[in-house]
């Protein structure tokens, strides 16, 4: 079982995430770069940001239930998510959903229990050819920790994008920390 800082860090990690993406987001020269689709990547930043968002949602979804801010999701599922929502489409909605989701994490880490991590269960299709999901059993430290990371993955292509549009982000953007780490070193 992991402990309650792992937890801890890993909402940390989250949150960073959500913050860099909201740092972009407030960048952007215009409203229609948000849903402008890159031809290198085939996608907008508010469809990364849509899809980052919807992962930490659900790996945080027992965490903020247990602060009473949102009840928990009956199916965890990480590949049945809406597309084209108002995340995706539009940058304000995106600015307000991720600064409230930014704000409640932060909530938690304060709240928490530090001994609190339980059990979850979480769904992936693991194949292109049927409708099946397959059932893998984690701990919410664990899934929170992966949402963060893989945040990171579609920061790193929404910096792609916006190298497009001369925005000034950090070198840092959209780097997992073991690469950081790595850099500094040279």
């Amino acid at each position: 079982m992991a402990s309650s800082s792992s937890l801890f860090s890993s909402l940390l990690a989250s949150r960073s995430a959500l913050a860099d993406n909201l740092q972009l987001l407030r960048l952007l020269p215009s409203a229609s770069k948000y849903t402008e689709v890159c031809k290198i990547t085939g996608a907008s930043i508010g469809q990364h940001t849509r899809h980052s968002t919807y992962h930490i949602s659900v790996a945080t979804s027992p965490v903020l239930s247990a602060i009473s801010l949102k009840p928990s999701t009956t199916s965890n599922n990480y590949d049945e998510r809406i597309r084209g929502d108002a995340i995706e489409t539009d940058c304000e909605s995106a600015i307000e959903h991720l600064s409230r989701l930014e704000s409640s994490l932060g909530r938690a880490m304060e709240e928490l229990p530090r001994e609190y991590n339980s059990p979850m269960s979480v769904l992936f299709a693991m194949d292109n050819d049927s409708n099946n999901f397959t059932c893998f059993n984690s701990t919410v430290a664990r899934e929170v920790a992966f949402a963060g990371h893989h945040a990171l993955h579609h920061l790193a292509m929404m910096k792609i994008i916006a190298n497009g549009y001369a925005l000034d982000l950090p070198d840092s953007f959209g780097k997992a920390p073991s690469t950081t780490r790595f850099e500094a070193t040279k």
